[in-house]
């Protein structure tokens, strides 16, 4: 429902800049209603066409984002076969990629010099007339500082705290924990005490 059929050309690329202004301002907006932390859509080769926060860089490839990407390898893999298969899955994501999400601050974890995080991704194959024509990746970070607005739907609240409300509905004092080796990544429960 992001509209990218109409904003991305047979070429994989944007049609002019108007249309990759306005897949930007869709993106984000998607990207603040559905409480994600980032949105990209890519060509059928990898090809950044626009992400949620920024204008990509010349020949910029999803490759460029984070080398090891599962998800985007597996999307754009099933693209190219003409298979529609979406994927999901935890994945750790490198500080680089933080970096270029602008999420390297909101992944910090207080008291460790932890420079990576867990995210939940998903990635999607986009077909216009039937033909593979790119990739939409999404991701939400499994981190502390989200809480459920009132009346979100399950697609809306973050991880850890649907999470928290589906093991003790109704109690202030639970939480879910998202550990990455030793160090405590994320966690419903707000502390006070430090990392």
């Amino acid at each position: 429902s992001i509209g990218v059929k109409s904003l991305v050309d047979g070429s994989g690329g944007t049609s002019n800049p108007a249309a990759r202004a306005r897949l930007q301002d869709l993106l984000t907006h998607a990207r603040d209603e559905l409480s994600l932390d980032f949105l990209i859509v890519a060509d059928p080769a990898g090809k950044v066409i626009a992400r949620h926060n920024d204008v990509p860089a010349a020949g910029e490839t999803l490759a460029d984002i984070d080398k090891d990407d599962p998800i985007a390898q597996r999307v754009l893999a099933a693209g190219n076969r003409s298979q529609v298969s979406p994927a999901a899955a935890g994945v750790v994501e490198s500080s680089g990629f933080l970096s270029k999400m602008w999420l390297d601050k909101a992944a910090r974890v207080e008291g460790a010099s932890l420079n990576k995080a867990i995210v939940v991704e998903a990635g999607a194959p986009i077909f216009t007339s039937g033909r593979f024509s790119g990739v939409l990746l999404a991701g939400q970070m499994l981190n502390n500082y989200f809480v459920a607005r009132p009346g979100a739907s399950s697609i809306q609240t973050p991880l850890v705290t649907e999470v928290r409300e589906k093991l003790l509905p109704g109690a202030d004092s639970s939480g879910a924990v998202v550990a990455l080796n030793d160090t405590v990544i994320a966690s419903s429960v707000l502390s006070g005490i430090g990392g």
